[in-house]
């Protein structure tokens, strides 16, 4: 009966000790600005709440970027933020309301001025190196690549980079949230 109960003392502790760690982990993550991995310097809501004029469904919202010349369809639950990064860079992030859920993508757009992306480029912005299940893929006719990768903050990702019109285009999510990004990434379209 001892044993029993201190097995049940043993687990209680645990599960208190594990529930205080994600409590404090979740308090510094949103203390910090947690933004999926990329750190942004100012906020300009410069596009958010824009239009193209394209047909939304219900249970979704359009975000139009007419500087980068594109828009995409998001379930109506997520926010969008722009954090300019300087020099033509911008980060847009697209995250639950509430704040407390991690989960969301991000789209980092930086101009570059080559016709294809190459390995020096990828370790300049994703320093593991890491580039697991690389395949070609089209987002509305621009070609580019998808891959899991890994980084030291988020764990493993997945990744879409494509380039059009002078830009790189790096969108990642948490890895297990693949299938749902390449739903979204299906309605972006790039506009005149």
């Amino acid at each position: 009966m001892i044993s029993n109960g201190v097995k049940k003392s043993h687990v209680i502790g645990i599960v208190v000790i594990a529930g205080l760690c994600i409590g404090v982990a979740v308090l510094l993550i949103h203390s910090q600005g947690f933004t999926l991995g990329i750190e942004s310097t100012t906020s300009t809501p410069t596009s958010v709440g824009k239009s193209s004029g394209r047909a939304v469904p219900a249970g979704e919202k359009e975000y139009y970027n007419p500087q980068y010349k594109f828009s995409l369809l998001y379930p109506n639950n997520l926010t969008a933020a722009e954090h300019d990064e300087g020099a033509g860079a911008m980060t847009i992030i697209f995250e639950y309301d509430d704040k407390k859920t991690l989960e969301g993508f991000q789209v980092f757009i930086v101009p570059f001025s080559g016709s294809q992306i190459t390995d020096d480029r990828f370790k300049q912005d994703i320093p593991s190196g890491v580039r697991k299940d690389l395949k070609e893929i089209k987002i509305d006719g621009a070609t580019g690549a998808s891959f899991y990768s890994e980084n030291d903050v988020l764990g493993e990702t997945a990744e879409v980079w494509f380039l059009r019109g002078g830009y790189l285009f790096e969108v990642n999510t948490f890895k297990e949230l693949a299938p749902w990004l390449d739903t979204i990434l299906q309605t972006w379209k790039f506009t005149p």
